[in-house]
């Protein structure tokens, strides 16, 4: 039975730079098959390990299984994007993060929220 995880435990998953580098060959790999319109990107553990710095396979397993049911969905020996997992891609690669800190101070019911 797989344990749920709270909010901040997802975005703590994303804190080593080695999950973020495995997230995004996987997107990447989606866009350009849906471009094609080959449908939803699945790859196997040898291709995020070409794509990705680790130092061994052991360690990609480990980040593969840390990443796995909140952003990777897995099925037999192939990984593609949960939809979470597309959604943080996403904000990752357009950079809209890099705006917050330029938000503090400002009235938080102007921007929505």
């Amino acid at each position: 039975m797989t344990e749920e995880r709270s909010t901040s435990e997802n975005f703590r998953l994303l804190s080593d730079e080695t999950r973020v580098d495995i997230l995004v060959p996987v997107a990447t790999a989606q866009y350009e098959l849906g471009q094609a319109g080959a449908g939803a990107a699945e790859l196997a553990f040898s291709e995020i390990y070409d794509h990705v710095a680790v130092e061994n396979t052991s360690k990609l397993s480990y980040h593969l299984g840390e990443l796995t049911g909140t952003y990777l969905r897995k099925s037999d020996d192939w990984y593609s994007l949960s939809h979470a997992g597309e959604r943080i891609v996403r904000f990752i690669l357009s950079g809209n993060f890099d705006i917050l800190p330029a938000l503090k101070g400002e009235d938080s019911r102007a921007l929505g929220y």
